[in-house]
Order: structure tokens, then sequence, then C-alpha cells
């Protein structure tokens, strides 16, 4: 690499979340897909729309003016690019900035790690955020044509904070959460673990004795249970049963089964 790309490169990963300027297409970060399983990735984002507002008013001069649409949800994710390795929760977002004389959506992706924006870019004239960077395929969000459904109005910078994004409609919609806890019984090596939980009340612990330990984030979707706690994090599969216990660099594996709603 020349040394005059090489200083640019890090001229621009060092005030990469302070600036718009736009990357070269040489330096398009991809989705690194073998990660460092002891990477931090930090811990979820629960306010990452007042993070994203807060960092977008500085960027934009009149944020009345700007309209924001939420292409995904945080959800984990390291990037690499030519010189380094980024961990984080990743957010993307299509913006508007109506002031322009030349109107049209751009997209913005964020990789946000313990409160803070670690990654930003945008679309450019120099650059293309990759389709993988924003959206992960999967089956369950999959649609044919004749079945798509309007989109609803974007909103702006100042509404942000008050943004609840819309579920998606169709047969997920008639999926009702039970309000009653539900237990689990998992086994690792031989010893039982018992985990309750609610997703109706977002409540997920396990039960050891007549204690309770509780995970600092728990996330839920059709499939898999996540649960993290500082360098701990369980992944339950709903589907088969299978379980994932990390800590730090040791991985270890489960099998769960539900046990009856009521207790004896």
């Amino acid at each position: 690499m020349k040394i005059k790309n090489l200083i640019f490169l890090m001229l621009i990963f060092s005030g990469c979340a302070k600036s718009l300027i736009p990357l070269p297409i040489s330096a398009i970060p991809e989705v690194n897909v073998d990660p460092n399983p002891s990477a931090s990735y930090g811990v979820y984002p629960e306010n990452y729309q007042t993070i994203l507002q807060d960092f977008l008013k500085t960027k934009f001069k009149d944020s009345s003016k700007v309209k924001v649409e939420f292409v995904s949800k945080p959800e984990k994710l390291s990037v690499e690019t030519m010189t380094n390795e980024f961990y984080g929760y990743r957010v993307c977002l299509s913006i508007l900035d109506e002031s322009k004389k030349k109107k049209a959506y751009r997209n913005h992706f964020f990789l946000i790690n313990n409160g803070k924006i670690t990654l930003y870019l945008y679309d450019s004239g120099l650059l293309k955020i990759p389709f993988e960077l924003c959206v992960s395929r999967t089956s369950t969000s999959h649609q044919y044509l004749d079945d798509i459904k309007k989109t609803p109005e974007p909103t702006s910078i100042d509404e942000m904070d008050d943004l609840d994004i819309v579920k998606p409609r169709g047969k997920i919609e008639e999926y009702q959460k039970p309000k009653s806890n539900i237990f689990i019984s998992c086994v690792i090596k031989e010893n039982e673990h018992t985990y309750v939980f609610n997703e109706f009340n977002n409540i997920f612990f396990e039960s050891i004795g007549i204690d309770q330990f509780h995970y600092e984030n728990v996330e839920f979707s059709d499939t898999h249970i996540l649960a993290t706690s500082g360098s701990k994090e369980l992944l339950i599969n709903r589907v088969s049963g299978t379980m994932y216990i990390t800590n730090e660099e040791i991985k270890e594996k489960g099998a769960c089964k539900l046990l009856d709603k009521t207790k004896f």
C-alpha cells in the first residue's frame, strides 16, 4: 500500500465519528466473517435513538429539515477495514436532508460500542454502503412482491427520541407473548441450570437455589434468547433447545427443555 494512502486511511478512521469525510472505494469496510471471539461488543445500547440523535444534530445545520428512517435495530456486528477491526452494535438509517438542492435519501451506518459511535459511514459520490453492512438476510424477512405493504412515513431527527420502530405485519402479529413465567431446564457438563423467562415483561434470570442471577441485557427473537452480563454470554436456541455459554475465551455447549408452566 502506498504511504499516502495509508496516512489517508489513518486520518479517516481516527476521526470517523467526527466528520462527514467520505471513504474512497479502496477502503470500503466489510463484514468480518472471522471475528475475534474475545473481542468486546459493549453493552446493548438501549438509548441508541438518543445517541444517534445527539450525534446527527452536530452534522446538519437545520435538523428540522432532516428526515430519518430506521433500516435496522441494534445488532452485534464486527467490521473489518484495511487497517483495523471494529466491534459493536450496528444501526443503519436512511436520511434525507431537505435543505439540500439535490434531495435524495442516503444510507448512514453506525457502530456503537458502550454508548459511543466508533465507526460512522454514509453514502456519498465515492462510497456506497454495502448491503451486508446494514441488512442481514433471513428467510423470515422475505416476502413476495404482491404482499409488500406501504412503508411508514419517515420521522425527523427531533422526533427520534419518541420513535418506536414499526413491527412487521402479517402472521407475526398473530403471535401473543405469554404473560406468565416460563421455566427452562438446561444441562451442561452434567450440571443442571434452571432459567426463568417472561418475554412479555422482558424478564430472564437464572434461579440458583433461592437466589437469582439477573443478566444485564436480554434480547428475544423468534428463534433465540440472548442474555449477556459483562463478559458472560448465554445463547439459547428456542427451536432446537441447544444452548451455549461463553465466558471470555471459554465456550460450553448444553441442551435445554421447557418445563411445565406450573411449579410443584
